[in-house]
């Protein structure tokens, strides 16, 4: 091992959550679609971007979940953004499921 006690320090969901929805309001975009995968870190994350987003005064006009590497509720999570309006969607997904949601986002004209 080349660098054996190298270690990295992430900020927590709640810091980033907070920083995002800020950089959203500065851009004056005050209303927004969550998408997010169905587990715990989906859940807590979506939390975290809710209550960040109420205290900015930015309205989450739709949040669909969708199951980890499952086509179906991709594409029926995406297809409930396109029909909300929302021009801004913050996408809390891991790598295996981003080329499914682009390619879902982009059949529907989002991207």
């Amino acid at each position: 091992d080349t660098y054996p006690t190298l270690g990295r320090t992430i900020v927590s969901d709640a810091v980033l959550a907070e920083k995002t929805i800020r950089a959203i309001s500065a851009m004056g975009w005050t209303r927004i679609a969550i998408i997010y995968v169905n587990d715990a870190w989906g859940r807590g994350f979506f939390q975290d971007i809710g209550e960040a987003a109420s205290r900015a005064g930015v309205d989450v006009v739709t949040t669909p979940s969708f199951a980890l590497g499952d086509q179906t509720t991709i594409e029926q999570a995406v297809e409930q953004v396109a029909e909300s309006g929302a021009r801004v969607t913050i996408c809390a997904a891991f790598d295996t499921d981003i080329a499914a949601i682009a390619a879902a986002a982009d059949s529907l004209g989002l991207l």
